[in-house]
């Protein structure tokens, strides 16, 4: 009985297992290539030089912290591996994700164009909640992948702010490691000032996310809100499910249209339609006006030259 007990176990175990990753990852994509190898496909190597060196960067933060071997169930390794795969995740859900697409037809655009949406210049195309284009993920920020680039910054944050202080813990080396710590040297210089820098986004990106702004609206001091409250505006973009808030597994699930329409441009369009209809009929107004007079001018010279031929038969 025990062997079968343990199978059944077993088989237990892998079937929970298979439905627990099938749920995170979503359904198998069959005969498909992966949407990250599809990006740098289709652009050229110009264009797809920053997400190089955006993973040269995760890179130089790993190598830095693999050269201090620290034991691989210590609190900072697993610290350390977890942020970063997430961080991983993250950029590369940022980079594949569209940002968000104006959810009418096109005929409808010029007509009723959604509130916060914005056109992208580098996209060439209208972004629902544009925050900015980042040229670290060839893509821009907008509603579906603002979270994703949220928890991107956040993990990296951490990742590199781990590989900082396990290094100075490291401190002082002994003479066999004066090799691996002129190797390290560079890399605890970047991390360090990379988790200065990604610390600062974070906060401010934060302050955002509290308010319901995007960076569009900061810089240029949009005077409208749209702040519901903390948690209502967390839920926008971090998505309804807030056990799933720090995992990018979930996206948002806002359209976009809950701010309204800008209806803005009709109104304006309307006068300056009247002023060109009313033209033409002022135009034909002048016309009438310069016939009559005409043909007043035309009975008051034949009137005078029937007066004078009356006056010159009389003098006759």
């Amino acid at each position: 009985m025990a062997p079968h007990t343990s199978w059944n176990v077993e088989f237990f175990l892998d079937y929970a297992v298979a439905h627990v990753v099938n749920w995170l990852s979503g359904p198998p994509l069959v005969h498909e290539e992966p949407r990250l190898l599809q990006v740098f496909r289709n652009r050229p190597l110009v264009d797809s030089s920053p997400l190089l060196l955006c993973a040269a960067s995760m890179g130089t933060v790993g190598s830095s912290f693999c050269l201090l071997h620290p034991p691989v169930m210590s609190l900072p390794s697993v610290v350390f591996f977890t942020s970063s795969a997430l961080a991983a995740l993250s950029w590369e859900r940022t980079v594949t994700t569209d940002p968000g697409e104006v959810p009418l037809p096109v005929d409808w655009q010029e007509q009723l164009k959604p509130k916060r949406v914005h056109f992208c210049k580098v996209l060439k195309r209208n972004v629902v909640r544009m925050d900015h284009y980042c040229f670290f993920v060839a893509n821009c920020i907008g509603l579906k992948n603002h979270k994703y680039f949220y928890l991107f910054v956040l993990y990296s944050a951490i990742a590199a702010s781990v590989d900082v202080f396990a290094s100075m813990h490291a401190m002082p080396l002994q003479g066999s490691h004066v090799f691996s710590l002129m190797l390290r040297g560079p890399g605890v210089a970047f991390s360090s000032t990379l988790a200065t820098t990604l610390w600062s986004f974070w906060g401010f990106h934060t302050y955002l996310l509290c308010k319901n702004k995007t960076t569009l609206e900061f810089v240029k001091g949009f005077t409208e809100t749209y702040d519901i409250g903390l948690m209502p505006n967390l839920t926008e973009v971090l998505g309804k499910r807030r056990l799933c808030w720090l995992l990018p597994f979930t996206g948002t699930d806002s359209n976009g249209l809950e701010w309204g329409f800008i209806e803005e441009e009709e109104t304006d369009d309307k006068p300056e339609e009247e002023e060109m209809a009313l033209e033409p009929e002022q135009e034909d107004g002048d016309e009438e006006e310069q016939d009559v007079d005409e043909g007043k001018q035309e009975e008051d010279e034949e009137q005078d030259f029937g007066r004078r031929r009356h006056r010159s038969g009389r003098t006759r």
